[in-house]
Order: structure tokens, then sequence, then C-alpha cells
């Protein structure tokens, strides 16, 4: 048996909202300033033999989700790889597109050209400014540089109802969802 170190939050001001039992940061690499090895890289070491071998030579250290909308069925986390059967129906293994690791070994950072958007109108790619991005399901917050945020504020409004604006106590920018 081996021994998992985190970092557990027992209060927090600002989670009382969210419908969860609880967070469990999944980064690459260890963040914290506490010490413990990052929760995916002692997956992946406890993983191993005495002589360092992977005892599952097909495990990585990697992680998938399934998420659903749904009070009554639950979604699934799969460590060490992701199973297919979990995918859209008539997907394959051929359809999952790999990125490497870039830039920034803390975080699932990849790098970044231009960003697109499928419509029933076709493909719109907008150019960016930022050369890298991080993959992160959690985030509650989203950082981006102005001018890649205006060419994206200015496409998701463009021929829609919908207006991103800045709110007027915080400095954040909101979008009404109501409609």
């Amino acid at each position: 048996a081996h021994t998992i170190e985190f970092l557990l939050v027992t209060e927090s001001q600002d989670t009382d909202n969210y419908y969860t039992s609880g967070f469990m940061g999944l980064a690459p690499t260890q963040v914290n300033p506490y010490g413990a090895p990052a929760f995916i890289e002692q997956v992946h070491y406890y993983g191993r033999d005495e002589r360092g071998k992977l005892i599952d030579p097909g495990w990585e250290a990697v992680f998938s989700f399934y998420m659903l909308a749904s009070d009554v069925y639950y979604g699934k986390f799969t460590f060490g790889g992701y199973d297919m059967k979990y995918a859209r129906a008539g997907k394959k293994e051929s359809d999952i597109f790999w990125m490497p690791m870039c830039c920034n070994e803390y975080y699932w950072t990849v790098h970044m050209g231009k960003v697109g958007f499928t419509s029933r109108y076709g493909l719109k790619e907008l150019q960016m400014q930022a050369r890298m991005a991080i993959m992160d399901t959690g985030m509650s917050l989203a950082f981006i540089p102005p001018a890649d945020f205006e060419a994206l504020r200015t496409h998701l409004e463009e021929g829609r109802e919908m207006r991103i604006e800045r709110h007027p106590e915080h400095n954040l920018w909101t979008v009404d969802c109501s409609d």
C-alpha cells in the first residue's frame, strides 16, 4: 500500500454555490507551496515496481473525464488513460487529437495559433496573439490577452442578441445567460 499526499481544504468562502463534494487539483507537476507532489505524479509513481518499471505498461500520466448533464447519472474520471466506450457514438481512437505539452510545466499548457468556431455557416477562425493555452476544466477564471479577448468578444456577439459586458462592481466580464 502507498500513501498519497494531498492538500486538504476544509473551509472556503468562494465555493458555497457549487454542487460538489470536493475539488481535486490535477496539475501535471507540483504547484503548491507545501511540498506535496502533484496527485497525478504520485499516482503515476506508485504505478511502478521497486525497479521503477511501470506495472501496467499501458498506464500513462494522463487522466480523462466523462461529464453528464444529469442529476440521475454520474460522470466518470479515469486515471492513467481513457475509455472509448464513453466517447460519442461512432467515434474511434483515431478521432482523438493529442497535443504535446509546452511552455509551462505547472499547467496543462499547449501551443496555440488560432481559435476556430464551427456553426451552420461553416468554420470561422480567429488569429490570436497568445501562443499558448492552458487546458483546464476547473478554471473559474480564464486569462486572455486584451486584443485576443476583443476578437473573441466581437465574434461571439456578432449576429446574436448576446452582450459580453464588464461587471459594474468587479473587474470581471459577464454574459447574460438567461435567454
